[in-house]
């Protein structure tokens, strides 16, 4: 596809998703010549690289690249090396484009408003007769402009850590040296934050674009090592604000989001472990992280970014009515999950 007529690139990493990968191309495609499809083959092993190539036969602005396994950053990384769009989107090989008019819609509105990432509505589902949608993860009313305002909307939770729900002008990307950072996983967290920072606006449509499937075996509800990665992304977060001078205006909101990040290992190994070496490896090295023995002691100031439910295990843990030897009584408060 000649750049001139390229307005959208559609990154599209895949990795042995043969279960799910027809229906979300059959919900992508067809889609206009302005925009081009970027099937990244991460080394699929099973029957995805036949259903890639059968698209790109299909259709003339689908074009498939393949690589070695490195990952899902590593992927789209190296597509975003051959896009040739205005923007680009990245999207999941297991999801569901719910409506592809909203692409579109979205490059309109990101060229008249000027601004540099641009986010839509989405939805969870397992299966798509049952969705979850999502209004409050695009909570904002006026476009993201200041520093203060962008980093707010992300400490309270009001905008997903999600890639996929957005768009992004590809020069932001490229003059910022954005890209996702490899061989870690919850990399969205990392690229997000930082866009948010380096973007000039950020805007929003009401329409829904996406469903994310949460299925069995996803990285989200995997309990590894790797779940610790969370703590690096976020140590790498802070050094970022602390070398772009920034640190002390985000601390106090920082000291939350490293809070409810702590808890969201905590009930992920509680509520879908099974309480064997590994996942109490984790938890031991969790409660003692000098960091979050700090923050679980000192008063914070956005404690009305919490749910209620991290209210109340910040409560517990920071009055020591629960600790490391007792943890597992969090198994009891799930129900609070519904307050």
């Amino acid at each position: 596809m000649n750049k001139k007529n390229c307005q959208i690139s559609i990154i599209v990493p895949f990795y042995n998703v043969e279960l799910y990968f027809r229906q979300f191309l059959d919900s992508l495609l067809p889609i206009g010549d302005n925009c081009e499809v970027i099937l990244v083959d991460d080394g699929s092993q099973d029957f995805s690289t036949d259903i890639a190539i059968e698209f790109t036969e299909r259709f003339s602005n689908v074009k498939l690249l393949q690589k070695q396994n490195g990952g899902l950053s590593s992927a789209r990384n190296y597509g975003l090396k051959f896009a040739k769009g205005d923007y680009v989107i990245f999207f999941d090989s297991d999801d569901y484009i719910e409506d592809k008019t909203v692409i579109y819609k979205m490059f309109e509105e990101a060229v008249v408003k000027k601004a540099d990432i641009l986010i839509a509505q989405y939805y969870e589902f397992i299966e798509l007769d049952n969705k979850k949608f999502r209004p409050d993860k695009i909570n904002f009313i006026q476009d993201l402009i200041s520093l203060e305002d962008k980093m707010d909307k992300l400490f309270q939770n009001c905008v997903s850590f999600a890639v996929w729900d957005k768009i992004y002008k590809i020069d932001f990307l490229k003059s910022n040296n954005l890209q996702f950072k490899e061989g870690v996983w919850f990399e969205d967290m990392d690229f997000i934050y930082k866009a948010f920072f380096y973007a000039s606006k950020i805007s929003k449509v009401e329409d829904v674009l996406i469903g994310y499937r949460q299925r069995p075996g996803s990285i989200m509800k995997t309990i590894s090592p790797k779940i610790l990665d969370k703590i690096s992304v976020l140590e790498g977060l802070y050094d970022f604000f602390e070398e772009k001078n920034t640190l002390s205006k985000v601390y106090e909101k920082f000291k939350v989001l490293y809070i409810r990040i702590i808890f969201s290992i905590i009930y992920s190994v509680l509520i879908f472990g099974s309480n064997n070496k590994v996942e109490n490896e984790i938890l031991d090295k969790v409660f003692n992280l000098p960091f979050f023995k700090v923050a679980i002691q000192e008063k914070l100031v956005h404690k009305n970014y919490l749910s209620k439910l991290e209210k109340f295990l910040f409560y517990l843990i920071k009055f020591k009515i629960i600790n490391r030897n007792n943890i597992n009584l969090i198994r009891y408060f799930t129900v609070l999950r519904r307050l």
